[in-house]
């Protein structure tokens, strides 16, 4: 699995904890992710629709789980299309405290991705 976990209290639902698969499949090191808002703006690159970014947005603003394709950047410039799944955490209120983004690389869509390149 490749998955982060974002504090929705925090402004920008920033990252509060990020797992070694999602460190790897990026190729960032964990201290640079930290407190990056959890849209993963620091993942985005030419070839990333702001419509999925639109949509991400929305998902985070929302109390319902959502799935998202998107193509993101690793750190030395390789795309990774992913889908992304957004699952809030509530409290015992009901009221979202934290999000877990999970991120599934899109296997089939790499080769289109070199591609673009």
């Amino acid at each position: 699995r490749k998955f982060l976990i974002a504090n929705a209290q925090m402004k920008n639902c920033g990252i509060i904890y990020c797992n070694e698969g999602f460190c790897q499949m990026f190729g960032f090191a964990r201290a640079e992710i930290m407190q990056q808002p959890c849209t993963c703006q620091f993942l985005v690159g030419p070839g990333t629709m702001k419509s999925a970014l639109a949509q991400l947005a929305q998902a985070l603003l929302g109390s319902e789980e959502r799935k998202v394709e998107i193509l993101y950047y690793a750190k030395e410039g390789t795309c990774r299309p992913c889908l992304v799944d957004i699952v809030p955490v509530k409290n015992e209120e009901g009221i979202v405290i934290m999000f877990i983004l999970d991120f599934q690389e899109l296997i089939d869509q790499i080769l289109q991705c070199s591609m673009l390149v």
